[in-house]
């Protein structure tokens, strides 16, 4: 868990800050605070009457709300669901307006000074919390598969032997089917088959 100590020095390398009226809210930080979670900025304003302290982290946004006596409350908006934040400067105070979901935000009577840092603290907040989100994935790419051999034979090898297969014959009449061999009509079926030719005179008109 962080201490308070280190949440303090924290605190203090962020510059100007406003903190009036949050002092008890900021000894219940290290309560509140991940111990991956830094303060990028925060401030102090009026929401519903009463004082919260607004503190912007690289996750979230938190509003605190110590009572005068006793009692405790607390509310938070995660960086993806905020929709809109800005601020607007007076005399000598400013506002804060934070658009989360459908609900608004305003928090106001902040330190004229502290608004425009606060603003600009969340959004690079988001910025670096959507960046992150949207990081390229490596992939590895897959070799392609060797190229399969199939069963079929070479038919180069029985080039010579369906050519003399289907070599016509003298006065010969083609057949009306197709040669199993060569796929072209001829009248070598029976040499194909292993059998001796019909004889000449059935394929001779």
């Amino acid at each position: 868990m962080r201490t308070l100590e280190s949440i303090k020095e924290e605190i203090k390398a962020l510059g100007e800050v406003d903190l009036f009226g949050t002092a008890k809210e900021v000894t219940h930080l290290p309560e509140i605070l991940h111990d991956d979670e830094n303060i990028k900025y925060l401030t102090s304003g009026l929401m519903d009457g009463t004082t919260w302290l607004v503190v912007c982290t690289q996750k979230r946004i938190l509003l605190l709300d110590h009572g005068f006596l006793f009692g405790f409350k607390q509310s938070e908006m995660n960086l993806e669901n905020i929709n809109s934040i800005s601020f607007q400067t007076g005399l000598l105070f400013g506002a804060i307006e934070i658009w989360h979901g459908g609900a608004r935000m305003l928090i106001e009577n902040c330190d004229k000074k502290t608004v425009k840092p606060f603003t600009d603290a969340v959004n690079a907040a988001m910025t670096a919390a959507k960046g992150a989100r949207t990081a390229p994935v490596t992939t590895t790419a897959i070799p392609a598969a060797p190229p399969q051999t199939t069963w079929f034979p070479n038919w180069s090898v029985w080039e010579p032997w369906w050519k003399k297969a289907c070599s016509p014959r003298k006065n010969s009449r083609p057949r009306r089917r197709s040669c199993w061999a060569c796929s072209v009509k001829c009248n070598g079926e029976a040499q194909h088959a292993g059998l001796p030719p019909k004889p000449e005179k059935e394929y001779v008109k």
